[in-house]
């Protein structure tokens, strides 16, 4: 049963192969399911993926509340909002740079912003 929406594949049958297992816990995912969560990421890697739940933030690194999880649009690393310096209140629907990659392409600066990509 895919832990997005819920809704099961006959066991051996074609749809049930190309689920997405969480390398960490092994529960099933349909990629099609996945894309949003991919949706503005360069990088994402299928084969070794795990689920929202099993993401350790690169801050703290703890598991938390999956929701409150930001995702590098270059390097798909897992940053909880309120780890962010400054924290921020809430998830970013567009695109997120980590501060690995936060530098001001015209002046070099790397005093973080809002975190949104707008490149």
């Amino acid at each position: 049963m895919c832990r997005i929406c819920f809704s099961g594949e006959d066991e051996g049958s074609e749809k049930a192969m190309k689920m997405l297992l969480c390398k960490s816990c092994y529960k099933k995912y349909h990629r099609s399911c996945l894309k949003t969560l991919a949706e503005h990421r360069d990088l994402f890697h299928w084969s070794s993926w795990s689920c929202p739940a099993c993401r350790i933030c690169e801050i703290c690194r703890r598991t938390g509340d999956p929701n409150k999880l930001m995702y590098c649009k270059r390097c798909d690393g897992a940053y909880h909002c309120y780890c962010q310096h400054p924290p921020h209140k809430n998830v970013s629907r567009g695109p997120y740079l980590c501060p690995k990659h936060t530098r001001c392409h015209s002046c070099g600066s790397t005093v973080s912003g809002s975190g949104l990509s707008t490149r």
